[in-house]
């Protein structure tokens, strides 16, 4: 099963990629070593709108070749003019060496973060505490065999739909984001549950966003492979980005690379070309993840005024955000489904601040010291940003990005937000390291043998010292994450039983006694098998955090059921009962004692 992981990780790289770069160059961003970072954005943003308009209508499984259909349609459509062939030839001929570089380095990365699947035994796993792949492998399973507005199919004895009545149909109170229904698409491809392919695109998802982060390089910018190196760490190892992958924020990894890109629109010369790109990033941030679109929009809107500020010229402020508000309506009117969700989510989103602000869990301060670590980059390099075309606008975007956060972080302060503070760090995360690593880069520009001062070697000193705490933050991310990865995890075990009783007790019930984590590896059970699990409500909190939709949705009692199944401890194996049916590594299932 390693190669779904493998299949689903390079097919959704390779396709952003493919369909990306031809409106990079149609659009007129293929000229710069950034080319890379436009099309990951604008690719991506094209399938999550085609993602999320099919799953509005038809479930996934029924249209997955036609939706191939169509791609394979396009790129014959858009790789036939001979520019685009040409243009990518002579990027990979002028930044070969760069391209081999962010190869190693993703492949790297990639394997760092899925060790327990790469060298263990899991087939989906988390790296934290968070447990929110449940959710979203479950709603691709949904939506692979529903239509968003098709009928319902919320049996009781399927929990897991019964939950999934909050997510689709007229009565959703927050449509599922159009990444799930990626999932959901590849899932139906390899004919394979979306759980063997989770965490591969996930991965892909999060180093797509660290991608992006190449469109803010200034156009003329020449950047050696051996400066180019030093700086991939802040692009692609960031510690908050990789956390995205480690928590288990689906959702929100494959948002990153077009929120990223629209933000660094800003920093480019207004033309027909950033308009369209701006208005394909806003479509894709309504259909994925629309609280992110409010942040990035202010981040552009502060730049607008700071610019016009910084020339004294103030009607261009109100153009130049005309334009912005035009984007925005030009999206909700090619992508209607898309504005009619985000208003959705906006409404729901509101309503679960202001009920339980003070409830959601999360460190309020947790984007702050990359914030502080890109204004000091920022300040050393404030006055070479003039050297390029674009810096003056990169200067204004910088800041007001800066700006943005200080007033999204503040609010969170002023509201006791704990868990808007926790986001803030993820939604901000690709823009701030862009700043790092495009001040970072001029930083680096002093030719060899020339003369240092002080001020280059002490950005240097940033740099190194930058780069040095970036690696150590991420081993000890990653050590954290695969000790966490043990207790939660799905494994073949746990395949292996699900099928068992799929064959030998179809329709139940089996109870769910002693597991390692029950608040996740346990909870795993009823999703891997059609079998009817009961649980035992003593334990008011024997389902984890899902204990409320599955109680409310029982139909059988604990103490009817005949089998019981117990999955043993992490290296306490315990002994084999006399009365046991069938065994599966650490997972037991045996005949369950009257006296239960």
């Amino acid at each position: 099963m390693t190669l779904l992981f493998v299949g689903g990780f390079l097919i959704c790289l390779t396709m952003t990629l493919a369909i990306g770069w031809p409106i990079a160059v149609f659009l007129g961003f293929s000229t710069r070593l950034g080319s890379i970072g436009f099309s990951v954005g604008l690719g991506l943003g094209v399938i999550l709108i085609g993602c999320r308009a099919v799953q509005l209508w038809f479930s996934i499984a029924q249209v997955t070749w036609h939706m191939w259909l169509c791609v394979f349609g396009y790129l014959l459509a858009a790789w036939w003019p001979v520019k685009v062939r040409s243009a990518l030839v002579d990027y990979v001929g002028k930044y070969r060496v760069h391209l081999a570089l962010i190869a190693v380095a993703i492949a790297a990365v990639a394997m760092a973060l899925n060790v327990p699947i790469l060298l263990g035994e899991a087939i989906q796993f988390d790296g934290s505490r968070n447990a929110d792949s449940f959710t979203f492998v479950s709603s691709a399973r949904y939506m692979a065999h529903h239509a968003f507005y098709g009928d319902g199919d919320f049996n009781p004895s399927r929990p897991v739909y019964s939950i999934l009545r909050s997510y689709f149909g007229e009565g959703a109170i927050q449509p599922r984001p159009a990444a799930e229904g990626l999932l959901a698409w590849l899932g139906a491809t390899f004919d394979a549950d979306p759980m063997y392919l989770y965490n591969g695109l996930l991965t892909a998802g999060m180093l797509l966003g660290g991608l992006s982060i190449m469109a803010f390089l200034p156009e003329h910018m020449a950047l050696s492979p051996e400066r180019f190196a030093l700086l991939l760490p802040l692009m692609l190892a960031c510690p908050t980005l990789l956390f995205v992958a480690i928590n288990s924020n689906f959702a929100n990894a494959f948002m990153l690379a077009p929120a990223t890109v629209y933000v660094a629109l800003g920093g480019v010369q207004r033309r027909w070309g950033t308009f369209v790109a701006g208005v394909i990033a806003v479509g894709c941030l309504m259909s994925g993840y629309p609280e992110l679109l409010l942040f990035v929009g202010l981040m552009r809107f502060f730049a607008v005024v700071g610019r016009g500020i910084v020339t004294a010229r103030f009607l261009p402020i109100a153009f130049n955000s005309g334009l912005l508000l035009l984007e925005v309506l030009a999206s909700c009117a090619l992508f209607p489904w898309a504005a009619k969700s985000a208003l959705i989510v906006y409404r729901t989103t509101l309503g679960v601040s202001r009920a339980g602000a003070s409830d959601q869990v999360g460190n309020m301060y947790a984007g702050v010291p990359a914030a502080i670590v890109a204004a000091a980059f920022l300040l050393t390099a404030w006055n070479d940003l003039k050297r390029y075309a674009s810096g003056e606008r990169l200067r204004t975007l910088f800041a007001g990005v800066l700006l943005a956060f200080t007033a999204a972080q503040l609010l969170m302060v002023i509201r006791g937000y704990p868990y808007g503070g926790f986001k803030i760090a993820e939604y901000f995360v690709t823009v701030l390291s862009a700043m790092v690593m495009v001040c970072g880069a001029i930083g680096l520009s002093v030719e060899a043998g020339a003369s240092r001062t002080r001020m280059q070697q002490s950005r240097l000193v940033l740099i190194a010292s930058t780069v040095l705490a970036v690696l150590w933050q991420d081993v000890r991310l990653l050590k954290r994450s695969w000790a966490f990865a043990e207790d939660r995890q799905v494994t073949h075990d746990l395949v292996a039983a699900g099928r068992w009783m799929q064959r030998h007790i179809p329709n139940g019930p089996v109870a769910l006694g002693h597991t390692s984590a029950s608040f996740y590896y346990g909870h795993w059970v009823p999703y891997v098998t059609g079998a009817h699990l009961v649980y035992d409500w003593a334990d008011p909190d024997a389902a984890g955090y899902l204990s409320p939709y599955l109680r409310e949705a029982e139909t059988v009692r604990f103490s009817d059921a005949q089998v019981l199944l117990f999955i043993d401890d992490i290296g306490m194996p315990d002994e084999t009962p006399d009365s046991e049916l069938a065994r599966f590594g650490r997972i037991h299932l045996v005949c369950k004692p009257s006296d239960e």
